[in-house]
């Protein structure tokens, strides 16, 4: 390993295969995977396919392939966000959400120089997000997970959010936010493919907005949270949010004072001093470190 080594904090991986959880639990677009002829797939969602798949998504020979010929050292893998299932039953997304943690555990045992796990919860109970949560930390070592920009239908500033936030801290985990279905004005674009350009920014933008606005960071110092897609218009429109936190009541005024948390954007951190300020410390992340 390079003393500076070339992180990407934002790649997907989803099992080579999988059982059919339609059949397993209540009947619902359970995400499936069909392979193709030239060693590619596609991630099927209600019958449609909703995302290619290079084969380094499901094949890790192949992953590690491609991160040497770009020069990249580590990669942190998480689900893609078609696999969240927010929209399914707790109990079941929590055995759905299993499964993919202990295949993501099982790739960062075999490479662990190479391949940080991120998690996914059941967000669409909080309560049960906790649970599991500290089953990952604890069971599987893994020191982050994933969660989408308005898990179960509840934006970041939402109370019943607030323990799980309050339990990833507690526990050192690095929260990596991704935007997810439903995304805000989705209506309102549906005519165009216009989901990374349009879609995730917005969306990202809102997330960031209520985590701050709503006092999240004020309340967590010690949280340490990172979002995709370069967080949105968050960074752009700083200095317009601080106007706005100057006009504002004094409640609100005050979260809007720099926190103390770790707060990043992807996609990869090649500066030591970047990745340390943005607490993405992949030496951290590292099972059972």
């Amino acid at each position: 390993m390079r003393p500076n080594p070339v992180i990407d904090v934002h790649t997907h991986v989803v099992p080579e295969r999988w059982d059919d959880w339609s059949a397993r639990h209540a009947v619902g677009p359970w995400p499936a995977i069909a392979h193709h002829d030239d060693g590619t797939a596609s991630l099927i969602v209600g019958g449609k396919a909703v995302r290619a798949l290079e084969t380094g998504a499901f094949k890790v020979a192949a992953r590690l392939e491609d991160m040497d010929r770009r020069g990249v050292d580590v990669h942190a893998i998480s689900p893609p966000p078609p696999m969240f299932c927010y929209w399914a039953e707790a109990k079941a997304a929590r055995a759905w959400a299993r499964m993919q943690n202990e295949h993501i555990a099982a790739l960062c045992a075999a490479y662990p120089d190479r391949l940080i796990g991120v998690a996914t919860l059941p967000m669409q109970d909080p309560a049960l997000a906790v649970e599991e949560l500290s089953w990952v930390r604890e069971r599987l070592g893994l020191r982050a997970i994933e969660i989408g920009t308005f898990p179960g239908n509840r934006d970041f500033d939402d109370p019943m959010l607030f323990p799980f936030f309050e339990a990833c801290a507690a526990l050192d985990v690095a929260v990596f936010v991704h935007p997810a279905m439903p995304v805000a004005a989705g209506d309102r674009l549906t005519r165009y493919d216009v989901r990374e350009i349009v879609h995730y920014p917005l969306e990202t933008t809102v997330a960031v907005a209520a985590l701050i606005f709503g006092g999240v960071l004020e309340r967590l110092p010690r949280l340490r949270i990172g979002f995709a897609h370069g967080a949105g218009r968050s960074r752009s429109c700083s200095a317009a949010s601080t106007t706005a936190g100057r006009c504002a009541p004094t409640s609100t005024r005050r979260r809007l004072v720099r926190p103390r948390n770790t707060c990043a954007a992807s996609t990869s951190i090649r500066s030591r001093t970047a990745r340390r300020r943005c607490g993405w410390s992949w030496r951290r992340w590292r099972r059972g470190r």
